[in-house]
């Protein structure tokens, strides 16, 4: 194992899967590792992460794509309880299991509930651990004399003081696209302006398909309104939008 392996993992997600391990390494230390139990991690404990239950599925799946050291219980149970119905014989056994592995059907609303498959769990998630950290460490290097990077889908921002800031277009694809056609006319020109068949012709050139003028107006307005207005310090700096007078897209990355 070897941090390359988080190359393609956005900031965001990078800081979720910390989060997880932290938390099930928490929960390892104090109860142990047993296969014949469960390890419960509260909703709630997840929500302080910000995170919901789906996020928190979505990043032990990818931890046991690196490890294969957890079954999600919960989801299991939860299945056999949905297919279980047509007699009671068969939700009885589906319930002495849970018993076996002391989960209530109300831990199933309230937890994401895992097994342990390998007794080396523990040392295995603190090795990840200690990776995603030293990968996550490295600072951003801005090309020189640029204030502007965008890499792995993420768009950073130098700032005044050294640091910097950054807009993640991962967990958002189709903005992501919209947003990689206004990059590329970019880098091909020193243009801050752009007719709409201009934006169409690169995102046909780099998507391979189609975009409709509507369509594209509707996702630049998405991405002003979930990615930029959380943001209003870069208000100056990252500007987009269709201008009436000119009917031009106006793009502008500073």
């Amino acid at each position: 194992m070897d941090s390359s392996q988080f190359a393609n993992l956005s900031p965001e997600n990078l800081s979720k899967i910390q989060k997880v391990l932290k938390i099930i390494i928490d929960l390892l230390e104090l109860k142990g590792v047993n296969r014949l139990k469960s390890l419960k991690i509260p909703l709630d404990t997840l929500a302080q992460q910000g995170m919901n239950y789906e996020e928190g599925i979505a990043v032990v799946d990818k931890i046991n794509s690196m490890i294969d050291a957890f079954d999600v219980l919960g989801e299991e149970f939860k299945q056999k309880l949905q297919f279980s119905w047509s007699t009671e014989t068969e939700l009885e056994r589906v319930r002495d299991e849970m018993k076996l592995f002391r989960v209530s059907e109300e831990d199933l609303n309230n937890y994401l509930i895992l097994r342990v498959k390998t007794l080396d769990a523990k040392d295995k998630l603190e090795k990840i651990l200690t990776l995603i950290r030293s990968y996550a460490s490295q600072p951003v290097v801005f090309p020189a004399g640029e204030t502007i990077l965008y890499q792995n889908h993420v768009l950073f921002f130098k700032l005044g003081d050294g640091t910097f800031d950054s807009i993640d277009f991962n967990s958002a694809p189709i903005l992501r696209k919209v947003f990689e056609c206004f990059w590329e006319l970019r880098k091909r020109s020193t243009k801050i302006s752009f007719v709409p068949t201009e934006v169409i012709n690169i995102h046909e050139e780099l998507f391979k398909g189609k975009i409709e003028r509507h369509y594209l107006a509707i996702q630049v307005s998405n991405l002003k309104r979930t990615k930029l207005k959380s943001k209003p310090h870069l208000k100056e700096r990252f500007q987009i939008g269709f201008d009436r007078n000119s009917k031009t897209w106006i793009f502008i990355l500073q």
